[in-house]
């Protein structure tokens, strides 16, 4: 997909999506490790583990640890 509802879409050399629509911006570490995400009134981010499973995530500064 390189369009959705009208914006372009932009992907890094491993095909993870960079920009998405509304202005929202992805980064990676990793490989395939999503780390950051911002958009209009939001920001994200993500912690993993050794085995890559994300085990913290943090919107608009309220943390949630999550477990597996």
């Amino acid at each position: 997909m390189t369009e959705y509802d009208g914006q372009n879409i932009i992907y890094d050399e491993i095909g993870n999506p960079l920009s998405y629509r509304d202005g929202m911006q992805l980064e990676w570490t990793f490989g395939r490790r999503l780390s950051n995400l911002y958009g209009k009134e939001l920001e994200a981010s993500y912690g993993y583990d050794y085995d890559g499973n994300r085990i913290v995530k943090t919107v608009n500064g309220k943390k949630r640890i999550c477990y597996r």
